[in-house]
């Protein structure tokens, strides 16, 4: 019963923002009415909030919505659409269609049209992209698939310094997997060394934190910024010296001296500075 009331609720504050496009006609243009385009799309914005976060229970109704007759009921439904990522399809088609065929809704609405559809487009690919790096990570995770093997699927990506849902690039994961002929081909090809991820920490870090001779020489060879630091303030040399995967002394004691010879400092150093 509540769910039914609520939907009702939802479809009169729906019907009800929608009529504010009513005002998008010769009045937009003539008096350059901004207030109510932004009154309208802050009310939307609420709207799309609701449904965003509990989608299941507005698609019947969207559905309905995409489908009115008025315009101005339907064009609210498609934003909400895409925002929600439900019948993105039948909403990219809807407001399309708007675009074209309203007279009576002005160039502002139109310029909100063309908009959307550009960031759901974006949206899409950056998802997609995100989704293929992380399938990368995944198969880096596996020693049944070799470094040619996941070469040939980063080749395939549209950009090499492309990250995935945690802001990693492939050259990033190289280096939490230990796979060092791969952070030498990457890096060969150009990928970016000082690159950060979600929490501010490059591939230097992570190399850092495994405890990898190899892939900490290669990226500082190539200008890895020896003393970047991530959200806490902590560069590679202090991840050397926590040495968290219990790795030999003699190892620990070689990276530290080889970042220290590129200038490497802690945190404390560089704050004491």
């Amino acid at each position: 019963m509540e769910s039914a009331n609520e939907l009702v609720k939802f479809e009169k504050s729906f019907r009800l923002h929608a009529s504010r496009y009513n005002l998008y006609s010769e009045e937009t243009k003539v008096k350059g009415a901004i207030g109510i385009h932004n009154r309208a799309v802050t009310a939307l914005g609420k709207l799309s909030d609701k449904v965003v976060a509990n989608p299941s229970l507005y698609e019947d109704l969207l559905f309905e919505l995409l489908q009115d007759r008025d315009p101005k009921v339907a064009l609210l439904a498609g934003f909400t659409c895409l925002d929600a990522n439900l019948y993105t399809d039948k909403a990219m088609d809807t407001l399309v269609s708007i675009a074209r065929n309203t007279k009576g809704i002005s160039m502002i609405c139109d310029f909100d049209i063309r908009g959307t559809i550009s960031k759901f487009r974006k949206r899409q690919i950056e998802s997609r992209t995100r989704n293929e790096v992380d399938s990368i990570a995944d198969a880096m995770k596996s020693s049944n698939i070799t470094d040619a093997e996941i070469l040939d699927m980063i080749l395939k990506l549209q950009d090499i310094d492309m990250c995935g849902h945690d802001e990693r690039t492939t050259l990033i994961h190289a280096c939490i997997f230990n796979r060092c002929s791969l952070v030498n081909k990457l890096i060969e090809l150009g990928a970016n060394v000082n690159k950060k991820d979600y929490s501010q920490k490059t591939a230097l870090h992570c190399a850092a934190v495994m405890g990898s001779i190899e892939s900490t020489t290669l990226l500082l060879n190539h200008h890895a910024d020896v003393n970047a630091q991530d959200k806490r303030g902590f560069t590679a040399l202090d991840f050397a010296k926590v040495n968290q995967l219990q790795l030999p002394q003699v190892q620990i004691d070689q990276l530290i001296d080889l970042l220290r010879s590129h200038g490497g400092k802690t945190n404390q150093e560089i704050l004491n500075c």
